[in-house]
């Protein structure tokens, strides 16, 4: 995924994430341009193969849920 993401313009960051508490646990926060530029991300063939490649590793399927920033430290 990480070429898929570098090349993505519409994703403005990345977080993959092991668990510290759980090591059968990952988690990946991104942060998009838009809930456009998320929507197109997710139907790209990139993670459609993502996807073939780790779901026989998975629990279920993945779940992505939309967040609303109330506030962002600025640096």
């Amino acid at each position: 995924m990480a070429p898929a993401v570098d090349a993505n313009p519409g994703h403005l960051a990345y977080f993959y994430c092991f668990d510290a508490h759980d090591p059968d646990a990952i988690s990946a926060f991104q942060v998009y341009e838009s809930i456009e530029s998320s929507r197109r991300f997710l139907e790209t063939e990139a993670y459609a193969g993502y996807l073939r490649e780790v779901e026989p590793l998975l629990s279920g399927p993945p779940h992505v849920t939309a967040l609303t920033p109330v506030w962002v430290k600025q640096t």
